[in-house]
C-alpha cells in the first residue's frame, strides 16, 4: 500500500519522538507548532509542508490551546515508482521546510480520497500526483522561493534602515511584506544570520559607532538619535554587542587619535 496514516489532528498535542520506516509527510492548514528532530527545531505555519525521511527520529508539539491543524501522511512508492522518487529524495530530506502556501487543501483532501478508493487506477494516479507536486516544489523552490525571499529582504531592509533613528516591531514588518511574523523571521535569520528585530539593533550600534566618534554629540543625545528613550539602556545593549560602554568606546577613538 503505497500511503497510510492519512489524518489530520487539532488542537494541543505533544507526540513523542518516534520513527517510521516510511517518508512522513505534513502540511499545515492552520496555526503554528514546532518540529523537533534531535537537537534542532523549526517553527511550522500554516501553509508549510515538509517530508521526514524513514529512521529520522522526530516530534511535533504545539502550545496549550493552540489552534493548530495539520494533515499528516505516510508514503512508501511503489517499486515502478521508487527510482523517480529517489530523484528527489535529496531535495525533501536534511530538514527543509517549504512554504507552498495555503492553497493545497483541495489538492490533498482529492488525494485523500484517491488513495481510500479500491480502484488501483485510483490509487496509481494518487502516486503519481503527489510526484508532480514534489517536483513541483523542489524545481520552483530553487528559483521563485528566491526571487519571492529577495523581494521580503529588499522590503525589510529598507523599512529597517528607513526607521533606524526610530522603532519598528516584526509585526510591521510582516505587515509591510504581507506574510505572518513566524516566516519572516525564519526567512530573514536563514539568509542573515539574526532575526529582523536583531538585524535592526545591529544597524544602531553600527551607526552609534559613527555618532559615537563625534566629540561633540553626547553620548545621551546618541541614545535619542537612535530612537532610544533610556540612555541606560542604550548603554547596556551597546556593551552587550561591542564588549565596551559607549564611554570606554569613545575614550578608546580619542587615545587613538592622540597616539596616531
Amino acid at each position: 500500500m503505497a500511503f497510510s496514516s492519512f489524518a489530520i489532528s487539532k488542537g494541543f498535542f505533544q507526540i513523542e519522538p518516534h520513527i517510521h520506516r516510511e517518508y512522513e509527510f505534513h502540511y499545515v492548514v492552520s496555526g503554528k507548532a514546532v518540529l523537533v528532530m534531535g537537537t534542532n527545531q523549526k517553527k511550522i505555519i500554516a501553509g508549510d509542508f515538509f517530508c521526514l525521511s524513514p529512521g529520522s527520529i522526530h516530534c511535533v508539539k504545539t502550545e496549550r490551546n493552540a489552534d493548530f491543524i495539520h494533515l499528516f501522511f505516510l508514503f512508501s512508492p511503489d517499486a515502478s515508482l521508487a527510482a523517480i522518487f529517489s530523484d528527489l529524495e535529496k531535495n525533501l530530506r536534511n530538514f527543509k521546510i517549504y512554504h507552498v502556501g495555503r492553497q493545497y487543501l483541495y489538492f490533498f483532501e482529492k488525494l485523500k480520497m484517491s488513495v481510500s478508493d479500491s480502484d488501483p487506477l485510483l490509487q496509481k494516479s494518487a502516486q503519481l500526483s503527489l510526484l508532480a507536486f514534489l517536483y513541483e516544489i523542489v524545481s520552483r523552490g530553487a528559483r521563485q522561493q528566491e526571487n519571492s525571499q529577495q523581494n521580503i529582504f529588499n522590503r525589510t531592509l529598507n523599512a529597517l534602515y528607513e526607521n533606524v533613528r526610530g522603532k519598528i516591531t516584526l509585526t510591521q514588518l510582516a505587515e509591510i511584506n504581507n506574510i505572518s511574523p513566524e516566516y519572516l523571521s525564519r526567512c530573514f535569520k536563514n539568509k542573515f544570520g539574526l532575526p529582523p528585530i536583531q538585524f535592526f539593533t545591529k544597524i544602531k550600534i553600527e551607526l552609534a559607532l559613527q555618532y559615537l566618534r563625534q566629540q561633540n554629540i553626547r553620548i545621551r543625545d546618541v541614545a535619542g538619535l537612535l530612537g532610544f528613550e533610556d540612555a541606560l539602556y542604550f548603554s547596556r545593549l551597546f556593551k552587550k554587542w561591542t564588549g565596551n560602554s559607549p564611554e570606554k568606546y569613545r575614550a578608546n577613538i580619542i587615545r587613538n587619535d592622540r597616539v596616531n
